[in-house]
């Protein structure tokens, strides 16, 4: 990771944009959601409970399947399959809710996740704006 100068900061970008999941069969598109605010609220105040981000780990994971699952049932994820991947994401949801890192950098590495871990032979690379890069 490459340090930014004294005096300069780094650059968001304006929106999000969308990441493309390339499979053997063609392009599935995933869109990368505004940050849901208030879910992030709600995780933000079960966290300073005991055991209260266990009791609600689910939570993100189906907020996104609503999202996602047009495009991951067909390379192969179950909703169940892909909720376990988000919880096991939870040290980096927990930099996102105590606002250590930011929305888009981490949904966009899950998503990178999500395509690493797909069932047998479905996504083999991750690009954006349609790039169609590979991961090295």
């Amino acid at each position: 990771m490459s340090a930014v100068p004294p005096g300069r900061a780094l650059r968001r970008p304006a929106s999000l944009v969308p990441v493309d999941l390339y499979d053997a069969a063609g392009v599935t598109r995933v869109e990368l959601p505004e940050e849901p605010a208030g879910l992030k609220e709600k995780l933000r105040r079960l966290t300073a409970e005991p055991g209260g981000l266990d009791s609600h780990d689910a939570c993100l994971g189906l907020w996104l399947w609503e999202r996602w699952q047009p495009a991951l049932e067909p390379i192969g994820y179950t909703r169940d399959q892909f909720v376990d991947e988000v919880v096991r994401t939870r040290r980096e949801q927990l930099l996102w809710i105590r606002g250590e890192r930011q929305w888009d950098h981490f949904v966009t590495g899950l998503a990178g996740r999500v395509l690493r871990r797909a069932p047998a032979g479905a996504a083999t690379s991750l690009g954006q704006d349609g790039g169609g890069a590979s991961p090295g």
